[in-house]
């Protein structure tokens, strides 16, 4: 199954899909959230990052718009 846009994916995901546009430093999730959707990056970047304590982030990764 291809995962790049919302087009490609099977009709009951599609169907129950939410599109979210976020703009500069808004979270999609944070740290702790339960894992219950998955994501599709449709255009521009997300970088994941993991808070180790209050002064310390390290940067995961960054998801982007093939």
């Amino acid at each position: 199954m291809k995962l790049l846009s919302l087009d490609s994916l099977p009709t009951n995901l599609r169907n129950n899909t939410l599109v979210r546009q976020l703009v500069t430093g808004q979270r999609l999730f944070q740290q702790g959230d339960l894992a219950k959707h998955f994501f599709i990056v449709q255009t521009g970047r997300l970088k994941l990052i993991h808070y180790l304590d209050t002064s310390n982030v390290v940067t995961l990764e960054f998801a982007q718009a093939q």
